[in-house]
């Protein structure tokens, strides 16, 4: 998973932030819909399909191939809308008052707390 997180995610997840700086530019005098349209679009990468995608990668790392199926979409939706306002407002602080510089940093740690929770949400739900 680590070398998922540091091959993949790693160039995925700041690719996917400097197209939103380009399409919302992030600035202390954007308007408050700016700065929520920056939290949503963050939110709206982290998507049920890259949640389930992130269930395949924890199901074939840890030897449950068998494990990878379609129900991981439903459960990756389930964990998704569970999450939706904690993950809202980490999103919109890290979108609008996180540096350019720190914001992989930082939406990593959220990552691998979430990555924590979404193993949690697969025995839970």
């Amino acid at each position: 998973m680590a070398l998922v997180g540091g091959l993949l995610y790693s160039w995925e997840v700041p690719a996917y932030f400097r197209w939103l700086d380009q399409r919302v530019p992030s600035s202390a005098t954007a308007s408050l819909g700016a700065k929520w349209m920056r939290a949503a679009l963050s939110l709206a990468y982290f998507n049920p399909l890259w949640i389930a995608r992130h269930y395949v990668f924890l199901r074939f790392f840890s030897g449950h191939p068998e494990q990878i199926t379609w129900d991981l979409v439903p459960l990756a939706t389930r964990s998704f809308v569970l999450n939706i306002p904690v993950s809202l407002l980490v999103n919109y602080y890290i979108q609008n008052r996180v540096s350019a510089e720190w914001r992989f940093v930082v939406s990593a740690v959220f990552s691998g707390v979430m990555a924590v929770y979404y193993a949690l949400s697969a025995a839970w739900l």
